[in-house]
């Protein structure tokens, strides 16, 4: 834990502080340790200048910047919620996530472990390494699916994480989400990415794929 909370301060000082001379340390790495604390958790501009607003300096311009830097250092990484329009998209909330879980686990300010977030966490940092074009999606009425991945103009993959889907009310709000993205996109299948459940079911003319993060992550 020692060590990956060095790493963290390494990359704020080093990476980011000195590289692009900053000044006041301060917030930005109580922005960056917000937003390792809120991973896979849909954020906006304004919405955390809102939240840092205690300090005078941070813009919202600020607040950008200092989000590239981190994702610069690779110690963040975004993504955006899918839409047709590329206008409309650039204004929808993103999500952001960490480089590594064991240094979100020793640097993040929670009191219980979200193994959750975590997982999805993973998912999403597999899903960097392949260079594979990535966005969450969600519609009108707040379905949402963790992972949708583009190819060309066409979506390919859907993807719902879920570490443990044992809760009916659960398991049928992220099969729910899942299903409405498949119609959205006319595909045939999809994933659910869950704790160490194997299955397949077909629901909605839907084929639906269970695994377990272990073995999606070595397939």
């Amino acid at each position: 834990k020692k060590l990956l909370q060095t790493y963290f301060d390494d990359i704020i000082y080093r990476d980011v502080l000195a590289r692009f001379r900053i000044r006041n340390a301060q917030p930005l790495k109580e922005l960056a340790l917000f937003c390792i604390s809120n991973i896979a958790k849909p954020y906006t501009f304004n919405s955390l200048k809102k939240l840092f607003g205690t300090y005078r300096e941070i813009t919202t311009d600020t607040i950008i910047n200092h989000l590239k830097y981190l994702e610069d250092a690779f110690l963040l990484f975004s993504i955006t919620q899918y839409d047709h329009s590329l206008k409309k998209q650039i204004t929808k909330p993103r999500k952001l996530y960490g480089i590594d879980t064991g240094l979100i686990n020793a640097v993040s300010f929670q009191f219980s472990k979200n193994i959750g977030r975590l997982y999805e966490n993973a998912v999403f940092l597999k899903l960097k390494q392949t260079g594979k074009e990535i966005y969450y999606w969600q519609d009108s009425k707040g379905r949402e699916v963790d992972f949708i991945i583009r190819k060309g103009i066409n979506i390919t993959d859907a993807i719902q994480v879920c570490f443990d889907i044992s809760n009916i009310e659960t398991h049928e709000r992220e099969l729910k989400g899942l299903l409405e993205c498949l119609t959205c996109f006319d595909l045939k299948e999809g994933t659910i990415i869950t704790q160490d459940i194997f299955k397949e079911e077909t629901k909605n003319n839907k084929k639906i794929n269970y695994v377990p993060l272990w073995y999606w992550l070595l397939i």
